[in-house]
């Protein structure tokens, strides 16, 4: 049904892409496409770190269902996650999320409350294991671009100051409002989420995205030192993060293109950091079509042997 606030989102979402369109299209004309030599190598090691961090990332969502007492056979578990990729370029942006909820509890009987209390702590380590990243990677930035890496440093903090207050704040209203029992769930996922190992495993797969991004740019002919690999970390984070937030784009769709380029703009040239913005999201894209197929194989052999043990 046609409402007014899918009007809005999808009117700014139109505008949004408007303008990456124009911030990539007048970027891309920097280019020196004579001098542009492809490395197949680079590319393929870039693809291949792509396709690893999305099969790691359903890995580490298997993991906090189950320390959150939440199982399902692996095949389902897998299926799901993959199949949910798919989804999330719906125009809808909480469609993938919305098919995790009911699938799981279709096919597990997973409560929907304790679902969604650890879809709410997935959120939470992935901003958090973000603005990890942009704390850790913008002193350096900023050593790099003179004061540039400053205002992500600051709102990167800031941000994770606010992630550690919403257990307490959770905590606070289940007290006043004992029947609310989604946000009693929700509040035990996150002040056991917000742990250490969590954090170090969810830190880990914005390295790999960080890396993947630092491989395309070697695939572009760019000559990569570590140095650019840290800033590729911080430029990922921070266009990621930018993606996420913008909740009218469906997975974040040219607003985390504009980001990258804006931020890889600081250090490379604008030509180079808009086409290895658009190459980023290709290569992801192409990785998570992959498993997208992938989940709805696993989805069909599940119930097929389901049915079969059914007497």
């Amino acid at each position: 049904m046609l409402t007014l606030k899918k009007i809005i989102n999808s009117g700014l979402f139109l505008l949004g892409l408007f303008f990456v369109g124009v911030l990539l299209r007048s970027y891309l004309k920097e280019f020196y496409w004579e001098n542009m030599s492809i490395r197949p190598i680079w590319l393929v090691a870039a693809l291949l770190v792509n396709l690893s961090y999305v099969g790691l990332y359903a890995c580490l969502w298997k993991q906090l269902a189950e320390a959150s007492e939440l199982r399902l056979p692996s095949l389902l578990v897998y299926g799901i996650s993959f199949y949910a990729l798919a989804l999330k370029y719906l125009p809808v942006r909480v469609a993938g999320v919305g098919y995790r909820l009911w699938a799981f509890q279709h096919y597990g009987g997973w409560p929907l409350a304790q679902t969604a209390a650890v879809l709410y702590a997935e959120t939470a380590l992935v901003l958090f294991s973000g603005c990890s990243v942009l704390l850790l990677s913008s002193p350096w930035v900023s050593w790099l671009t003179l004061g540039l890496g400053v205002a992500p440093l600051a709102l990167c903090a800031g941000a994770m100051v606010g992630l550690w207050l919403l257990p307490i704040t959770l905590a606070w209203l289940t007290r006043s409002h004992p029947r609310w029992q989604w946000l009693r769930r929700a509040a035990a996922v996150a002040r056991g989420s917000l742990s250490p190992a969590p954090l170090l495993r969810y830190t880990g797969a914005w390295v790999v995205l960080g890396t993947s991004l630092w491989l395309t740019l070697g695939a572009l002919g760019e000559i990569v030192t570590a140095d650019n690999w840290i800033v590729c970390l911080w430029a990922y984070a921070l266009a990621g993060l930018a993606g996420m937030l913008a909740i009218f784009a469906p997975a974040g769709l040219g607003v985390r293109e504009g980001v990258l380029a804006l931020a890889l703009g600081t250090v490379f040239s604008p030509g180079t950091a808009a086409l290895a913005a658009l190459a980023a999201r290709i290569l992801i894209l192409f990785s998570e079509a992959f498993w997208a197929v992938l989940g709805h194989w696993l989805l069909q052999k599940a119930k097929t042997q389901t049915k079969s043990s059914t007497p």
